[in-house]
């Protein structure tokens, strides 16, 4: 296998949080190891996606089993062909899945997209009082 040349910031970014235990922010296609299978199938899911309806995924399986890694390798994936992504945690107490207005914000809060993208906007939505929507001055946040 040939070597990959990395930069020594992105190799320390790395290593940083393997040391720490968590999934590097970035940089996950240095470290897949055995998604090929998985890849060619997710890039035929993405040029659907970007021809027409969108689509769900969810990653489920045992504590330590790799969901967090593979799901943030799919995001890596997915923003380098353009398109925004967004990770939720669902949680009990702070995003349950049966308050979806809840999921939905935190979805629209959290999309990132890569530095390029124009079209990221960030929108934080609430249930409107009296019917009527209203954009917060000097902000780039609407409440609806």
């Amino acid at each position: 296998m040939p070597a990959i040349a990395i930069s020594p910031q992105r190799r320390d970014e790395i290593l940083d949080a393997l040391r720490r235990g968590i999934v590097p922010a970035s940089s996950l296609d240095l470290l897949a190891v055995g998604f090929e299978p998985f890849e060619a199938t997710l890039r035929a899911e993405l040029d659907a996606v970007r021809a027409g309806p969108g689509m769900f995924k969810a990653v489920r399986g045992k504590y330590g089993s790799g969901k967090t890694f593979f799901a943030r390798w799919f995001e890596e994936l997915a923003r380098r062909e353009g398109f925004a992504t967004s990770e939720v945690q669902i949680s009990e107490t702070e995003t349950p899945l049966h308050r979806l207005e809840i999921v939905y914000r935190r979805l629209v809060e959290q999309s990132e997209c890569r530095a390029h993208c124009s079209a990221r906007r960030r929108f934080v939505y609430r249930r409107p009082q009296h019917g009527r929507s209203r954009r917060l001055r000097g902000q780039n946040r609407y409440y609806a």
